[in-house]
Parts: C-alpha cells; sequence; structure tokens
C-alpha cells in the first residue's frame, strides 16, 4: 500500500477491489511412471523437448564432407605430380 501511494496511484486505485490468484503445481507423471524427473540419465521418464536431434546423422554427414576434402586434395595432389 506504501508504494501504491509513493508512486502517486493511491487515489486512482481507491475503491478497487482486491483480487488473488491460487496456483497448484503437480508433478506430471511419465510414460514410465514415477515422477518425470529423470535426471542426467534420461530415460522412459525424461520429458520431450520437441529437438529431434540426431547425433548420428551429423556424424555421418561430417565423415562423408571429411572423405570428400580428402579425395579433392588427393585428386589435386595427383594432377600436380
Amino acid at each position: 500500500d506504501a508504494y501504491v501511494e509513493a508512486a502517486g496511484a493511491g487515489s486512482a486505485l481507491e475503491g478497487a477491489s482486491r483480487r488473488s490468484v491460487e496456483f497448484e503445481i503437480t508433478a506430471a507423471q511419465g510414460a514410465g511412471g514415477g515422477s518425470g524427473g529423470g535426471g542426467a540419465s534420461g530415460g522412459a521418464g525424461a520429458p520431450r523437448t520437441g529437438d529431434a536431434f540426431d547425433p548420428a546423422l551429423w556424424a555421418l554427414l561430417l565423415a562423408a564432407a571429411a572423405a570428400a576434402l580428402a579425395a579433392i586434395a588427393a585428386r589435386r595432389r595427383k594432377k600436380e605430380s
């Protein structure tokens, strides 16, 4: 109340009704039961983030690009000699 009065809004808010909102937070059950925390190990209780990142695909792409660069370098060296 003191903050409202210090801000000069006391007269504007006079007679206004006060409302309160209450929230209840509950832990959702994961697919594997339990609390769904999962921790660092992931598992069935880990929440989905929507990110379908597949590290194997990116590793394969990196290996293919490295092989292509090595083949180009080898071909250039062969042409020079």
